[in-house]
């Protein structure tokens, strides 16, 4: 699937652990206002968004933010996104002084192609770009940048790979492990794609929404069990660790759940995704799908079996097209759909 990632950052909490990104720091990343708030001081701090990515030689890496500041100690470059091979620093991109854009290779900000026309404007939080960067990782590598879907920079060929691999399996955004002063600057989602797929395989989609839809009511299916809560929706519908949850053992034992419309301005679908908080309670080894249940009704299964463990983690199933049409989405059939989980070992 070329959908790695997906997220608005609604259900991410400041303190939740095996949340799906990882606060590097302690401090400077939180979550304000449903957003991703990132005040990031010296050469430290920043997310790492990790699930769901393996070894990877294309990156296109889609996302809404705000610029608020750069560090105080101008000039120097400040990063916005960065692709790490094993936890080493391969690639990203950054503002410059100047406040314009540009890529970079390795954490000393060697600096690889032309900056782009754009100068970014701090507001405080108040103007969002939209920012879409493809990655092409190797000595003859290439990169590009969009923003509002019209072309910055790029394609251009460019050595961008700093490792011994040509290869990245996670994205940091903000902070690296030097030559950075320190930025703030807000996030409203994070896609991440790879260069696979039958559907977006690697291509540029534009400024996008990305809509949260938690569940409203119990669908059709309700054979977990349910603990700490009046209704087994209400007990998925926050990721609480053990204070409200569903459980089930028994392979093939099913739950779904209803949910919420898409915004009546909504006129297509590019892609969909189901993220599922899960850990087990015993030795035993156990294994669950995303289950999905159209209005035909139709039964359809998620691609990867997930294996849980003794801690909660977020664990992220990438639906491209319908598996029901073999096409892409279209509004009504998501509004319609109830999602939920399957156990398989």
């Amino acid at each position: 699937m070329a959908l790695k990632h997906l997220d608005n950052f609604q259900f991410w909490t400041d303190t939740l652990p095996g949340q799906p990104g990882t606060f590097a720091s302690t401090s400077g990343t939180t979550i304000v206002a449903n957003r991703l708030h990132q005040a990031i001081s010296g050469i430290s701090g920043g997310a790492l968004i990790s699930n769901n990515i393996t070894d990877q030689g294309t990156y296109v890496l889609n996302g809404r933010l705000n610029i608020v500041s750069t560090g105080a100690f101008q000039p120097i470059n400040e990063a916005i996104w960065q692709l790490d091979d094993n936890g080493n620093n391969q690639c990203g991109l950054c503002v410059q002084p100047d406040n314009k854009l540009r890529f970079y290779r390795q954490s000393a900000f060697v600096p690889i192609a032309l900056a782009s026309i754009l100068a970014m404007v701090f507001d405080n939080a108040i103007t969002f770009y939209d920012f879409e960067a493809k990655f092409v990782i190797g000595n003859a590598g290439s990169v590009e940048l969009r923003i509002g879907g019209g072309v910055q920079i790029g394609p251009t060929v460019v050595d961008n790979q700093q490792t011994g691999n040509s290869t990245a399996n996670s994205v940091r955004l903000a902070a690296q492990s030097s030559g950075s002063q320190g930025i703030t600057m807000n996030w409203e989602h994070m896609i991440v794609m790879d260069g696979s797929g039958a559907n977006l395989n690697g291509n540029f989609i534009g400024p996008v929404d990305v809509v949260l839809l938690p569940p409203t009511g119990d669908g059709f299916y309700t054979a977990w069990s349910l603990t700490g809560a009046a209704t087994r929706w209400q007990a998925v519908q926050t990721a609480d660790g053990d204070t409200s949850y569903i459980s089930a053992s028994a392979v093939g034992t099913k739950n779904t759940f209803e949910h919420g419309n898409l915004p009546l301005t909504a006129t297509a679908v590019i892609a969909t995704g189901i993220w599922c908080n899960a850990r087990e309670d015993d030795a035993v080894t156990r294994g669950f799908k995303v289950l999905l249940r159209d209005s035909t009704p139709t039964d359809a299964l998620g691609s990867t079996e997930f294996f849980v463990g003794p801690d909660y983690l977020y664990f992220f199933q990438p639906f491209e097209i319908s598996p029901f049409t073999g096409i892409a989405w279209t509004v009504s059939e998501v509004n319609t759909v109830e999602y939920g989980v399957q156990v398989t070992t």
